[in-house]
């Protein structure tokens, strides 16, 4: 479910390599940091498309946070519907409720995998963003099944 797993879907007009890569370029042209975008299409690599988002010029924290809850959904959506074995996979986990462990406290909750304990306590550490858009595709594809 990692949006740096490489899979090749399309999105917006452009075939991508990893969902990390869309989300990247779309920050990128989010701020007009053309150089940044074309880093990241010419790249590949979602660790390095990665590394490059984090360096877009211009970055507004406030404007991206609306710009990626409005559009990565989207993307994600396009992922799940477009690849069968990863849609598959996600419907697969039923009605598990999903978190990204680790140090990300947008993406996930910011937690090590051994201190994870009650969902309800999650989001005091994180917003789980990640697992929450892919829980709500689940659901969108158990509707149209």
């Amino acid at each position: 479910m990692s949006n740096f797993h490489k899979t090749r879907f399309i999105y917006d007009g452009r075939e991508w390599n990893s969902s990390e890569e869309a989300i990247m370029f779309l920050k990128a042209t989010t701020f007009d940091d053309v150089e940044i975008a074309k880093q990241i299409l010419e790249n590949k690599n979602p660790f390095e498309a990665r590394r490059l988002g984090r360096k877009v010029k211009n970055f507004n924290e406030t404007l991206w946070r609306q710009v990626r809850e409005n559009n990565v959904p989207h993307i994600l959506k396009a992922k799940f519907n477009q690849v069968p074995h990863l849609r598959e996979w996600l419907l697969s986990s039923d009605h598990a409720i999903q978190v990204e462990t680790g140090y990300d406290k947008t993406w996930g909750i910011r937690l090590p995998v051994g201190e994870v304990n009650h969902p309800n306590n999650w989001s005091k550490y994180g917003e789980n963003f990640l697992y929450r858009t892919l829980m709500n595709i689940r659901n969108d594809l158990r509707e149209n099944i």
